[in-house]
């Protein structure tokens, strides 16, 4: 996959079968340190007891000043999910978190609040395995079993899928019944795992419309975000999820397609 065949992007994120390994094995690792930290980590959400556990957030979206997605793959982490949150309450911001399953049934008190918080969550399969190298009922048990586990958290059912490594094939769009979302600024946090490496990917070229790519697993993509999302506020730039950044753009997500940003036509 070369391009983005919805927007005309180049995909230029895309790494070797080698660094795909080492990213699964870094993802697994912390999967299993999650094993238990979570259990304690009661950070609020006792009182809710409600249908919905979505609260009214007082944040206002004007679609005629600039406006940025922020998304964060491989998570939720017990304490660094939670360190961006901090810093999106903060500044009044949402993001989109594109959580595995197999870590979110581990951390349902953070998935309680990045949805508490006004945030989105997303699919990002149970244990970030390569749909591309999957049949369709392998795809659709996947995807599903992921979206089961973050409704009976949430009450809400994931309606974006962002497929492990950005890739994507015909049956991924055929049997995902989803919108796929990719991104138009990889920060490669993985692969760095330097603080102000982080920031400069981020903030270097961004504009309006933008989607950008971070694994909240990371030490140092926790203390990165903190300085983006308080550098894109203050530079007047909305922070929102990826419905909001659509909706607020006019432009629909439809099931199978493809998106990296959000460029287009504006209401």
């Amino acid at each position: 996959m070369g391009t983005d065949i919805f927007t005309n992007t180049p995909i230029t994120s895309l790494v070797h079968d080698k660094q795909l390994q080492d990213n699964k094995e870094e993802i697994i690792n912390n999967n299993n340190m999650d094993q238990g930290s979570s259990l304690s980590d009661n950070l609020l959400l006792e009182s809710s007891k409600d249908d919905s556990i979505a609260k009214n957030i007082d944040r206002q979206i004007d679609p005629k000043k600039p406006m940025v997605a922020l998304t964060f793959d491989d998570g939720p982490h017990y304490e660094y999910t939670n360190k961006i949150l901090d810093a999106l309450e903060k500044y009044n911001g949402a993001a989109t978190f594109f959580v595995l399953g197999s870590r979110a049934e581990k951390n349902k008190d953070i998935i309680k609040r990045i949805v508490q918080s006004g945030n989105q969550v997303g699919n990002h399969t149970y244990d970030h395995k390569q749909l591309t190298k999957l049949g369709s009922k392998e795809i659709i048990n996947d995807l599903t079993k992921t979206s089961d586990i973050i409704q009976d958290i949430t009450n809400i059912r994931p309606s974006l899928l962002r497929p492990p490594y950005g890739n994507i094939n015909d049956n991924v769009k055929l049997y995902a019944d989803a919108p796929l979302i990719l991104w138009s600024i990889d920060t490669l946090d993985w692969k760095s795992r330097n603080k102000q490496k982080i920031v400069n990917a981020a903030l270097k070229k961004v504009k309006n419309g933008d989607i950008i790519l971070m694994h909240d697993i990371y030490k140092a993509t926790a203390l990165a975000a903190e300085v983006i999302i308080k550098e894109l506020s203050s530079r007047g730039y909305q922070l929102v999820t990826i419905d909001e950044l659509y909706e607020a753009k006019g432009m629909e997500l439809s099931k199978g397609k493809v998106y990296a940003h959000a460029y287009g036509k504006t209401k």
